[in-house]
């Protein structure tokens, strides 16, 4: 049993160590690719989870810290297109008695959300950023954390590690694809309308004489088979 536990170890070290190697973290699910700066060294990697720190000084507590974690889950995007508070805690893990401040930012185009936070971290006020990325299978939440005397340093170092995080595949539409898929829905929704007053119509008007206004009721059902036609057969209804 000896060898098979030491060899099932060496495959299992194999693996992880094959998810990082110079700076560069590589994940299948879900799938990113980041090379991290120069100046960050892995420190710690846990349960979907890695850890690195990017010294700014001689002391101890003069440094940044930076953790990558793994959800169980993807982030929902909500329709309305907002983002809240409330549906990005399940994905990020905050200091006790934390004050924060929650806002979108650019990211591949979509617009992603943002936790700040400020809070007292091993005896020392610290300050958070915390992003959700809404990648497919999985969400992203990436943390860069560092005493507030090091809040420049970590709102670069947050900025840069995002901007190094490639070869993703987002679940997420853009603003604009939003906006068309409900400008769409309206479109549908009249067309659905149009076909269903057709009754009214015919009662109140042509049922006494089927030929009077013939070519209003053809207009009338092209109207409606165009409005309906549209939103089925627009690239923004269909999944990306």
């Amino acid at each position: 049993m000896t060898p098979l536990l030491l060899m099932a170890a060496f495959f299992v070290q194999a693996s992880q160590s094959s998810s990082f190697r110079d700076n560069v973290v590589k994940s299948e699910i879900p799938r990113y690719v980041i090379n991290f700066p120069a100046g960050f060294k892995h420190t710690e990697t846990m349960e979907n989870t890695r850890k690195f720190v990017h010294s700014c000084g001689r002391a101890d507590w003069e440094q940044v810290t930076a953790g990558l974690t793994h959800a169980s889950t993807p982030l929902t995007q909500n329709p309305s297109g907002t983002i809240t508070l409330e549906e990005m805690l399940p994905f990020v893990s905050l200091p006790p008695d934390s004050k924060t401040l929650v806002y979108t930012m650019k990211w591949n185009n979509l617009d992603v959300g943002v936790i700040e936070y400020h809070a007292i971290e091993k005896n020392l006020p610290s300050i958070g950023l915390c992003v959700v990325l809404p990648l497919q299978a999985k969400a992203l939440t990436l943390t860069v954390s560092a005493p507030t005397p090091l809040e420049k340093e970590a709102r670069a170092d947050f900025q840069e590690i995002l901007s190094r995080v490639t070869e993703t595949r987002a679940s997420w539409r853009t603003v604009e694809e939003l906006g068309s898929m409900k400008t769409l829905d309206l479109v549908g929704k009249a067309g659905l309308a149009v076909l269903l007053l057709y009754p009214i119509a015919w009662a109140l008007f042509f049922r006494v004489d089927p030929m009077r206004g013939h070519w209003v009721r053809v207009a009338w059902f092209a109207s409606a088979a165009i409005l309906l036609f549209v939103p089925i057969t627009s690239p923004a209804t269909m999944s990306s």
